[in-house]
């Protein structure tokens, strides 16, 4: 199949298979993207009426548009080869990641289930249900988002009744009893589907774990779960009991709907939170000593406090009259200003990495010695500026997400869950002990050689003053994850998911939310000076501030594909790379924007841009390209 055309598709490679199919990566070569197909095995398609209800069932999840569900473009009937065109996801299945991880914690399983019981609750509410929701059809992008898949496939899966010769026993797992007895099914089915999911996430284990099929069907029929806090001690009462009601044997003892389970893991998260609070001991300020201590520490402070400010403003106002500002420093690029005026393309240069992972960041500590990282712990060296990459010895085999220097010889690397330091140029790495609370992490960034922060899931920050010894967890007054932070030297923002945007004007110390801009998530915030800046993200979005943050307008533009970093180039030059090779380029301060081409086909997730003005971009596949 690898190589054939179908209709307008081009087969790229094999993705993975199933009982019913096989999906592939595939290549429009009409519309210059590329899609999923998940291709109809021959025993499937011989059944005149299975296909003609599959048919119906493809256009029914072609009218689902919800940022958590897999969207379908199309369907193929050629040659006698039937199947469903779909966005091609790149990530991994919940289903994947426990296989790799065995289980998942508590407040990465609730992000994940609160975004699945609001795509499912917004099917429920268009007339549609699932009926085979399972970790492998929930499938997480490199974005964290949670998206469901093969909407309402199921329907015609099981339409003759689940207990024929042949069922899926993977599928049976999570079957309800009334599904497994063909009985009238209700959106309280997909809720017992996800509570068995759930409890998998957090165990390791389906409830009814076993090899016979009968078994199986006897457990969710007759059985009640084992208790969830035997297998992982520790977790909170309440989440037990949670996942008991959701997976209740009668459908009127679970959940109304998927808004009253969404709002009972929201309190849970209320309450964890609350326990997570440092606690405060009561001093008695009326003693002698207390108030002797009082009067020297406020003489202290207060000394340490004009020295601070004295400093700070000498240095910001320096930077602010030296015409360089602490958000970006430009220069002029009169090469590529020429390049442009004469045809408004770039001339972009594919360099060899050497390796097929997907790249996430890159950084350079000088014009000539830089580093990329990737997936299955790609770390990437170049001394030749880019010329030449080779693969050095990475502290991770998990996903590197960031890297950030905040001194030529010391620089941080992340991948989900650990944070690593070099002190030597990047020829080693010593794992640093950072408490992240079992979020992920997906940011590294500073501000200068000692102010840095962290940013990730679950609305995570934290912040070092001191060049990265060590780090402290910051509340952000939000749960969603965050994807991009940007920070003079008390002014600042952090963008991300579901449009959340907020903003701190102490460094960072405190945050408030403010209102979302978009349902889509927003992927890096950039200031070109201390009024103008632009937000960019998901669906093709732009926005654009002139008063500093105060308020931010949409900038129209055709682009429909998701963005997914920003550089000023110089002082008029600016550039967006985004999905499918794609981008973004303005001559005139981000005014207007017209797309212009990158000579490859791969995502293009984040961009660098050295002293000396030359520009890298890194993404899918070991893409590396130079400008």
């Amino acid at each position: 199949m690898i190589g054939k055309v179908i209709q307008n598709y081009k087969i790229i490679d094999e993705l993975g298979h199933g009982g019913m199919g096989i999906i592939y990566k595939a290549y429009d070569v009409k519309l210059d993207r590329y899609v999923a197909i998940k291709i109809l095995k021959p025993q499937v398609t011989d059944n005149r009426r299975f296909i003609e209800r599959f048919k119906i069932e493809a256009k029914n999840q072609a009218k689902l548009s919800h940022p958590n569900i897999v969207p379908v473009y199309g369907f193929i009937d050629q040659d006698g080869i039937q199947g469903i065109v779909m966005e091609l996801i790149e990530g991994e299945t919940v289903e994947q990641m426990l296989e790799k991880r065995i289980r998942l914690d508590l407040n990465e399983s609730i992000r994940i289930i609160k975004q699945v019981l609001c795509a499912i609750g917004y099917a429920h509410s268009k007339g549609f249900l699932h009926r085979d929701l399972k970790p492998s059809n929930i499938i997480i992008n490199r974005d964290n988002i949670a998206k469901i898949m093969d909407f309402g496939i199921s329907k015609s899966i099981f339409e003759k009744g689940i207990t024929n010769t042949g069922t899926n026993i993977g599928t049976l797992y999570y079957m309800s009893p009334e599904q497994i007895k063909g009985e009238d099914i209700t959106l309280q089915s997909d809720i017992y589907s996800i509570g068995i999911t759930l409890y998998e996430m957090l165990s390791g284990a389906v409830p009814f774990d076993y090899q016979n099929e009968y078994q199986v069907i006897e457990g969710h029929l007759k059985e009640s779960a084992p208790e969830l806090l035997s297998k992982v001690p520790g977790l909170p009462l309440t989440i037990q009991k949670i996942i008991e009601k959701a997976i209740g044997k009668k459908p009127q003892s679970r959940f109304t709907d998927c808004k009253d389970f969404y709002d009972e893991l929201v309190k849970l998260e209320n309450e964890m939170g609350k326990y997570n609070r440092p606690r405060v001991e009561k001093v008695d300020r009326s003693s002698k000593s207390y108030k002797a201590k009082a009067a020297v520490y406020t003489v202290l402070v207060v000394i340490a406090g004009l020295t601070l400010v004295y400093f700070s403003f000498n240095q910001v106002d320096g930077l602010w009259k030296s015409g360089i500002n602490p958000f970006f420093k430009m220069k002029k690029n009169p090469e590529l200003e020429q390049q442009i005026s004469s045809n408004n393309k770039l001339k972009w240069k594919v360099l060899v990495s050497g390796v097929k992972n997907n790249l996430n960041s890159i950084y350079f500590i000088n014009d000539s010695t830089g580093f990329c990282c990737g997936s299955e712990g790609t770390l990437l060296s170049t001394t030749n500026s880019g010329a030449e990459w080779k693969r050095i010895l990475s502290p991770s085999e998990s996903e590197l997400v960031s890297i950030c220097f905040n001194k030529p010889e010391s620089g941080f690397l992340i991948d989900e869950y650990s944070v690593f330091r070099t002190r030597d140029y990047g020829k080693s790495w010593e794992k640093v002990k950072v408490d992240c609370g079992g979020k992920k992490l997906y940011k590294v960034k500073f501000i200068d050689k000692l102010n840095g922060f962290i940013i990730g899931s679950n609305g995570l920050i934290l912040k070092t003053i001191d060049g990265g010894d060590s780090w402290r967890q910051i509340e952000s007054g939000t749960n969603n994850l965050l994807c991009d932070i940007v920070m003079d030297s008390n002014n600042g923002y952090c963008v991300g998911w579901s449009g959340e945007i907020i903003k701190t004007t102490d460094a960072g110390e405190h945050w408030k939310r403010l209102s979302p801009l978009t349902t889509n998530y927003l992927r890096r915030i950039k200031f070109a000076d201390r009024e103008n800046g632009f937000i960019i993200g998901g669906g093709g979005e732009i926005f654009k501030t002139t008063d500093a943050g105060a308020n931010w307008a949409k900038v129209e533009n055709s682009t429909s594909f998701g963005l997914y970093d920003m550089e000023y180039i110089d002082e008029k030059l600016c550039l967006i790379v985004g999905g499918q090779g794609k981008a973004l380029l303005s001559t005139d301060r981000g005014n207007s924007w017209n797309a212009t081409e990158t000579n490859n086909f791969a995502r293009l997730n984040e961009i660098f841009v050295t002293p000396q003005n030359t520009l890298f971009a890194v993404g899918a596949n070991g893409t590396i390209v130079k400008l």
